[in-house]
């Protein structure tokens, strides 16, 4: 036998074994410690499709004031968030309030202005033709909190996008809360993935920060992040990568 059929022979040996292995299990064996979870509360549409719900959901915290969390759901039939208070055994399926809203960004909760105060925000925008083409800008409103009295319906803040920069902004792609600076105070997040400028549209993306505090403001974002080229499809992550905190 020369070398060149001893090469072969391994090849045909191996060629069993690897089929062998490629074979998928016959059968799943149960984990005996696996954590068997229940569905304790569920809201959906109608079986026709014109009810939909659940296109956004956010969590709110405790807006009443009894130790529960509590939680919105946006209904992208009415147009509306509707919260939902947490409560045991399973929250209720009616909502306690409702804000009206067009978007299913999520909605957001934190501390902006003082430790000890909430503030809720829920997304919608204004349509507006520029030239006679029309486009949704941004408009959030921050609520305040007041335990049993739920959440004001008058806001407290209002961030009009397209009032900043002196610049039509286009929809958010994506708003979060974070303490990026460690002291206590919310600070908001917002990216867009486009803009309108002196009727110019650009898909490059930008981060606006405004930095919470006693001074906490939304007329102009404290710091702007801006990319390097243009992109159709942008997300945020927001995360200690270096362990700095």
């Amino acid at each position: 036998m020369n070398t060149r059929t001893t090469i072969a022979l391994f090849f045909l040996l191996a060629v069993p074994s690897l089929l062998l292995r490629a074979q998928p299990a016959d059968t799943i064996v149960p984990n005996p410690n696996a954590v068997l979870l229940k569905r304790i509360w569920m809201v959906r549409g109608s079986s026709g499709g014109e009810e939909r719900v659940g296109e956004g959901a956010a969590a709110l915290g405790a807006v009443v004031k009894d130790s529960l969390e509590d939680f919105a759901v946006y209904s992208g039939t009415s147009f509306q968030w509707k919260v939902y208070a947490g409560a045991t055994p399973a929250p209720s399926t009616t909502p306690i309030q409702v804000f009206d809203s067009l978007s299913y960004v999520p909605a957001i909760r934190g501390h902006f202005r003082q430790p000890e105060e909430v503030l809720v925000g829920f997304t919608g925008f204004e349509r507006r033709f520029i030239k006679g083409v029309p486009y949704d800008l941004m408009r959030l409103r921050l609520y305040q909190t007041n335990g049993d009295r739920l959440i004001d319906t008058t806001p407290v803040v209002v961030l009009d996008g397209h009032l900043l920069d002196s610049a039509h902004s286009l929809f958010p792609s994506s708003i979060q809360v974070s303490d990026l600076n460690k002291d206590g105070y919310s600070d908001l997040v917002i990216l867009f993935a486009g803009f309108l400028r002196a009727g110019v549209t650009s898909t490059v993306g930008e981060i606006w920060i405004y930095e919470g505090g006693p001074n906490f403001q939304v007329d102009s974002p404290t710091v702007v992040l801006r990319d390097t080229e243009e992109s159709n499809d942008l997300r945020m992550v927001i995360a200690d990568f270096n362990g700095d905190h």
